[in-house]
């Protein structure tokens, strides 16, 4: 088991309800009690909260196979023949819909989404495609 990083992020407005979409991440295998909750006032000084979720090692891996298994075949394949624009050093960078995850539903989306960056030490950056490549195929 390689030594994998989680950290999932999203902004939740007031017009949204956060119960809602802390209660969708179970999609993932995230339990409510995973969840960090940080209050920002808005320009208008409305609330905006950011929910985070960071997780390591065995969870964190759990979590990645919860994504690759949801992801549509499309969104998977897409991602997979993209990766290059989603990898930087050793970090894989995704976005999926918030609205969609709400749902029980995962696709890749920029807007309104849940920010995931999945971070696995490679040692030879030549080797750091094939090493999420088979992540995402769960080789």
């Amino acid at each position: 088991m390689h030594r994998i990083k989680i950290v999932l992020e999203t902004i939740v407005h007031a017009t949204e309800d956060v119960d809602r979409i802390i209660d969708s991440l179970g999609v993932l295998g995230i339990q409510r009690q995973d969840v960090i909750i940080e209050n920002f006032a808005g320009h208008f000084e409305n609330t905006i909260l950011m929910l985070k979720v960071k997780k390591e090692k065995k969870e964190a891996q759990q979590i990645f196979y919860k994504i690759s298994e949801n992801l549509s075949k499309e969104d998977l394949d897409s991602l997979i023949k993209d990766l290059d624009n989603h990898i930087h050093n050793s970090t894989l960078y995704l976005r999926i819909s918030k609205q969609d995850l709400i749902s029980g539903l995962l696709y890749l989306k920029e807007n309104d989404s849940v920010k995931i960056k999945v971070t696995v030490p490679v040692f030879n950056k030549k080797n750091k495609k094939d090493v999420f490549t088979k992540f995402l195929n769960k080789e």
